[in-house]
């Protein structure tokens, strides 16, 4: 009982070192709640619950009211979407509150917002799928505007359903160019993490699931947004989402790169293998195997300058490096 009282919380457990990953799990948490939910949803025009055709209010009555924790998986995939988001913002926030948006790491900055706007446009067309009276509303929004009668209705409600269900890969294969970046992405959060977050949901599903719907749609009588308003809002965000892309452009800083002493290099290579972006290689330097930095690669990460054992790569640019001169200097004068 004394070590684990005593026991020391490693950071790895810090949320906030893996909010890029807890971002990671509700997607997969998404993907697999909405599969389930697919197996038993109808993305077509038809009646209530009891008729024959139940249509996609009908089935949703299904899942909601009938099926066995239907409630439970749609109120799981709903909070899922949520916490996507969320998070995604914070994991954002985090890489500019650290100023980790410039060269070489800009490339994770744009396809981290261009995911986020991904996910926006998803958790969209999932409201829209559910056609409840509210979001059915919304959706008669779209066909007003292009003028669509009840046969190209049917159609218009399959392609959102479709939309829907595509951009999930999409968002899968953005996520490939955004941790190809990386030679050892922390793709998931610990185990220990990962069981606190799914015990998490789990409680808040079971404390706080979605309403039950009634067999028969009730009429939305809320203000109903127009086409107009709904592009506008998505638009807006996808500018704010240019717009920060961009920033990168214009924030100037010198760089932080590793250099090797060949004459201090010993030819271990240990710090090859310690690189996160493989940015290190091995040349030849007369009759000797040498470490070298390509400077396009370096973030200026300092991993293999502490790993080390020779002292022979430096981070230069870093303005910790000149303070600490500073300091030196001083204590020689007064010394």
């Amino acid at each position: 009982m004394r070590d684990i009282q005593t026991k020391t919380v490693s950071y790895l457990n810090n949320p906030f070192y893996y909010l890029g990953g807890i971002t990671f799990i509700f997607l997969v948490f998404q993907i697999l709640s909405g599969t389930f939910l697919f197996m038993n949803f109808v993305p077509a025009i038809g009646g209530a619950y009891n008729t024959p055709i139940p249509g996609a209010y009908g089935s949703l009555v299904y899942i909601t009211n009938q099926l066995p924790f239907g409630v439970y998986l749609r109120t799981f995939h709903r909070y899922a979407a949520m916490g996507m988001l969320l998070f995604a913002f914070l994991h954002l926030f985090r890489m500019w509150s650290t100023n980790k948006i410039t060269k070489p790491r800009n490339l994770g900055w744009v396809s981290g917002l261009f995911l986020v706007f991904l996910v926006a446009v998803i958790i969209y067309t999932g409201f829209l799928s559910s056609y409840t009276p509210q979001f059915e509303a919304w959706l008669m929004k779209w066909a007003d505007f292009f003028e669509i009668g009840r046969r190209q209705y049917q159609n218009l409600l399959s392609l959102n359903f479709g939309i829907h269900l595509l951009l999930p890969f999409l968002i899968l294969i953005g996520l490939i160019a955004h941790f190809k970046r990386i030679a050892r992405p922390k793709i998931t959060p610990p185990l220990s993490l990962l069981l606190f977050i799914t015990g998490f949901m789990f409680i808040l599903t079971a404390l706080f699931p979605i309403p039950y719907l009634p067999e028969t749609p009730v009429a939305f009588e809320g203000t109903v947004p127009t086409f107009m308003q709904q592009i506008s809002v998505l638009l807006i965000f996808l500018g704010v989402c240019v717009l920060l892309a961009l920033i990168p452009l214009f924030l100037k800083r010198k760089q932080l790169f590793a250099k090797v002493d060949p004459k201090r290099c010993t030819g271990c290579l240990y710090c090859v293998d310690v690189c996160p972006k493989k940015a290190i290689h091995s040349i030849a330097n007369g009759q000797r195997v040498v470490a070298f930095v390509d400077e396009t690669k370096c973030q200026g990460c300092g991993i293999c300058e502490g790993a080390c054992r020779s002292l022979a790569i430096q981070l230069y640019n870093d303005p910790s490096k000149s303070i600490q001169e500073e300091v030196r200097a001083i204590w020689l004068t007064k010394n």
